[in-house]
């Protein structure tokens, strides 16, 4: 029984410096986004010792369902959101009235995400952060984009699909499925056998085929009077 290969997923990065954006559709988009706030260049400011925070996208409709609704770490997601930001690591979810490390974004929206948001405390004294750090935000159609408006960058990775984007090669060939063309009511009536045949009588007749000249410009397995003719025949024409 021929077993089922697992899905090959590629690592994307893309290093983004203030004013530069990358959108994904609503079919594109990955269940996981992470992102690093100050995380695109290597040098900080000096003396100290910051380093770039984390937080994650996530896409609702591809989080665990429980009861019909989804969840993210035992919290139930608005169902109008369309993503979630959210620090996996600095996240209290416990208490409804004081919830911090997430925040929820639905279709035609858009989030600022910086040092002084009240959300996320991860970020408060973060100088790799800029105050107005990250554009988060959504069309009518749900197009995600995620825009750098930052002094240090934003770095952002997602797995993708082998098959996904317009690539070309064996990865995109490996998902084509040709169309269902139906056959000609004569290759309908032919029997296996003489399908068989016939397939091999054309190859008979591609490999008994003159392939060339030789340095006199005569065919091969041309007779020499044939080849006069043919010569004499070009002349006139000229």
């Amino acid at each position: 029984m021929e077993q089922k290969r697992p899905e090959e997923k590629t690592i994307i990065e893309e290093s983004l410096s203030r004013g530069q954006k990358v959108s994904f559709s609503v079919e594109e988009a990955p269940a996981k986004i992470e992102l690093s706030l100050g995380g695109a260049r290597d040098k900080h400011p000096e003396g100290t010792g910051a380093k770039p925070a984390k937080l994650s996208i996530y896409k609702v409709s591809e989080l665990p369902k429980v009861n019909d609704q989804y969840v993210y770490d035992g919290y139930i997601i608005n169902p109008t959101c369309a993503y979630i930001v959210v620090s996996d690591e600095h996240h209290n979810l416990s208490d409804p009235a004081n919830i911090t490390g997430i925040k929820g974004i639905r279709s035609d929206d858009q989030v600022v995400i910086g040092r002084g948001h009240d959300r996320f405390p991860n970020l408060y004294s973060n100088t790799s952060v800029s105050r107005r750090h990250l554009c988060i935000s959504t069309d009518e159609n749900g197009t995600l984009t995620i825009k750098d408006t930052s002094t240090y960058g934003t770095v952002v990775s997602y797995e993708r699909p082998e098959y996904q984007g317009d690539s070309g090669g064996w990865g995109s060939l490996q998902h084509y499925v040709p169309p269902n063309i139906p056959p000609s009511s004569q290759e309908q009536s032919q029997t296996p056998e003489r399908s068989r045949l016939g397939d091999f009588s054309e190859r008979m007749q591609f490999l008994a085929q003159p392939l060339g000249t030789d340095i006199d410009g005569n065919r091969f397995n041309e007779p020499p009077k044939q080849a006069q003719e043919r010569e004499s025949k070009n002349l006139r024409e000229l």
